[in-house]
């Protein structure tokens, strides 16, 4: 029997189902926190998707709190109509509605707050300016400003209130003895540094009546040499458990690019094995007696039924999962093993927030647009015939979308499978997902009666016969060799090939310190060659996400693979490799040098309307228009299926 579709019973929060959406950030608000018709959209859709409980992502309490720029407040009393225009989309979909209220505390900037960090201490950690340790009176303040945002919550119509107590935020700071070296009653004991989250938890409770439920999230370890333990975090669960919480909500972490074991537990990158937290969440509820939401790359239906058929959990909250994929609850529910997108745990969405840019995602190009691009996608106002050619990501997504639009869509592929990179991108570690989103991409196309043909080049005579309306060119990029003398010697290859299954002698140097560079050192020294990145920067994996970089250097490092940077080759010989430092030239001996030196783009001669004939528009896209990730050569793809 399937627990994870079992109605939730609670006194005061009774669910149709166990799926929780958990609380991210959007960037969708406004620019003084209010919440837009993005916002709105967005959450209606998850709502629909067959989550029990949606809670919405962190807002703040005080301006001294605000995380980021467009981030939702909660701190006055002109709030409440945005959000309850927020709850009511929620609720009115057949989902419960929350909120989490917050206080960045140090994770913030000046720059946005318009006023200096706060914090217990004056401690910072990673790019985080040094925070002002607060005063007492500056501390009963804030207690009593979340107080006063739950009752806003409430008014607003919203059925629960998140408090944010984890990941380094400014309650978890107080609980931290990494973070909070007060030496008043605020400092020191456990006691004395839970102090003030329970404070807060009271003030809460007042201000929303006994009957009301609170949740409250918490790290249940910092992972951090002198952080939080599991042991703490256990005890002052039951303490909140005694001042009236009623559901926790048990994550990891504090918020630290400096240390990796930190970074990458909140949010954590597809290194990490699923369900990862679920035995934190297990040991919280074990020590509480209270029910537990566990969270932790749960994205599998299997995964989340283990965690509450063991007793570990009692909720299970979805976060990137859902963003990938609204419907996930109804995919998880279908016996027929309907699949829809799979979240590739890439992290390039909370990649979006960091840089200020509004929620994205790699395989769902929908998100945060989802009120300019409903779903069925309109019907175009007149059909015409589409000749695709490349059946990549870009290409696959941009057939998908114009078929389902009504257009007559032909796509080309001159190799005998669908994929293109992404039949590289699936064969590093952990990357297995992407092997799912391409099934997904490959059904897609079929169901929406695109017509496949596949081991044929395209040439502007099969462009001439297809006689095509609109020709879209996504013909993908190829790798870049670099002009090195040597390069060409029978010792070398590139990355690409590598991936693809050529194999290498057992010492191997890896020209290249990118993204696909590293990646391609973990798979080979996964299967115990001896593997050496040479990269000409300063420093390696510039274009990977913060917290995979992270996870991945430290994968790296532990398989034994030397990394130099600073370096650029000068030349290839049989045998070796040689570069230029600051100090002179320094030789390298290896059996085979890979060349991870990046892509162009793979054009042909098909946009020459003299060559193919009178096409009525011509679309580039993806790697074809120029070499980068897969979500911009899905998202193009996506944009000019709707444009057509």
């Amino acid at each position: 029997m399937s627990v994870l579709f079992k109605p939730f019973e609670h006194p005061k929060l009774a669910l149709k189902n166990r799926i929780v959406m958990a609380p991210m950030g959007t960037n969708l608000g406004t620019g003084d926190g209010a919440p837009t018709e993005a916002t709105l959209a967005y959450y209606a859709e998850r709502a629909v998707g067959g989550c029990a409980l949606v809670i919405v992502e962190a807002a703040f309490v005080a301006d001294s709190g605000r995380h980021r720029t467009r981030q939702l407040g909660v701190e006055h009393d002109g709030r409440i109509e945005g959000l309850s225009a927020v709850a009511d989309a929620i609720k009115a979909r057949g989902a419960r509605a929350a909120i989490q209220l917050s206080h960045a505390g140090r994770q913030t900037s000046s720059r946005i707050t318009g006023v200096p960090t706060v914090g217990p201490s004056s401690v910072a950690l990673g790019e985080y300016e040094i925070p002002r340790e607060l005063r007492r009176r500056e501390i009963r303040l804030i207690a009593e400003q979340f107080g006063a945002a739950a009752a806003r919550a409430r008014k607003a119509g919203f059925d629960a209130v998140e408090i944010h107590g984890a990941h380094g935020y400014l309650l978890a700071s107080f609980l931290s003895p990494f973070f909070n070296k007060r030496a008043d009653e605020y400092g020191g004991t456990l006691e004395n540094r839970m102090r003030f989250p329970l404070e807060v938890v009271r003030e809460v409770r007042r201000a929303v009546g006994s009957e009301y439920p609170i949740i409250y999230r918490l790290s249940a370890d910092e992972f951090l040499p002198g952080g939080l333990s599991s042991t703490e975090a256990c005890y002052f669960a039951r303490e909140l458990v005694r001042e009236g919480v009623d559901i926790l909500h048990v994550s990891a972490g504090a918020g630290s690019r400096d240390f990796p074991a930190s970074i990458g537990t909140a949010i954590a990158p597809y290194l990490l094995p699923r369900g990862h937290l679920v035995d934190l969440a297990g040991m919280v509820k074990a020590a509480s007696g209270a029910p537990v939401i566990a969270v932790g790359r749960l994205n599998r239906r299997e995964i989340a039924e283990n965690a509450l058929q063991d007793g570990k959990a009692d909720l299970i909250a979805l976060g990137r999962a859902l963003i990938a994929e609204p419907d996930w609850p109804s995919f998880a529910a279908d016996d027929s093993q309907r699949r829809g997108r799979p979240c590739l745990s890439c992290n390039e969405c909370h990649a979006a927030l960091r840089s200020e840019q509004t929620i994205g995602c790699t395989v769902n190009p929908r998100v945060g647009r989802e009120h300019l691009y409903p779903r069925p996608p309109a019907r175009a106002a007149q059909a015409k015939r589409v000749l695709v050619i490349g059946g990549g990501p870009a290409g696959l997504e941009c057939a998908r979308v114009a078929a389902e639009r009504g257009h007559t869509v032909t796509l080309l592929e001159r190799s005998h499978q669908l994929g293109g990179q992404l039949l590289l991108a699936k064969v590093p570690p952990g990357k297995q997902d992407i092997a799912q989103y391409l099934e997904y991409l490959v059904c897609s196309v079929t169901a929406a009666g695109v017509r496949i043909v596949l081991g044929v080049e395209a040439t502007a005579e099969i462009v001439r016969e297809h006689s095509p309306d609109v020709l879209v060119v996504a013909t993908g990029a190829e790798p870049l060799i670099p002009p090195i003398p040597g390069v060409e010697s029978g010792t070398t290859c590139t990355a690409w090939e590598v991936l693809g299954g050529k194999l290498t002698g057992h010492k191997v140097i890896v020209v290249g310190g990118g993204y696909v560079g590293l990646e391609t050192a973990h798979y080979l020294a996964m299967r115990g060659k001896e593997v050496m990145v040479i990269e000409m920067l300063p420093e390696v994996g510039r274009d990977v996400e913060a917290f995979t970089r992270a996870h991945l250097l430290r994968e790296l490092k532990e398989r034994g693979v030397s990394v130099v940077v600073g370096q650029q080759v000068v030349s290839v010989g049989t045998g070796f490799v040689e570069t230029r430092t600051a100090a002179g030239l320094q030789r390298y001996a290896g059996d085979t040098v890979v060349l991870a030196t990046g892509s162009r783009s793979r054009r042909l001669a098909l946009t020459d309307e003299g060559a193919v004939g009178r096409v009525g528009s011509v679309f580039v896209i993806g790697d074809a228009r120029e070499p980068r990730k897969i979500k911009d050569a899905v998202r193009e793809g996506f944009e000019v299926g709707h444009e057509i």
